[in-house]
């Protein structure tokens, strides 16, 4: 059987591709980035601190 979907243009709506790679928390990242880390931590304190409060009532 031959596929004849793939002489279709594909839309770009529905083809996104994100910039790999993904940007995650620069927790992990090697080397170390402690300004990087600071500047993700204030970012997201919101996060966190519901996070942490979850593990505090736990």
């Amino acid at each position: 059987m031959s596929d004849t979907n793939n002489s279709k243009p594909r839309s770009i709506a529905w083809n996104y591709q994100p910039d790999i790679p993904i940007p995650v928390s620069p927790i992990l990242d090697w080397p170390p980035n402690p300004l990087a880390w600071l500047r993700w931590l204030f970012s997201y304190w919101l996060a966190i601190s519901s996070i942490l409060f979850e593990f505090v009532v736990a």
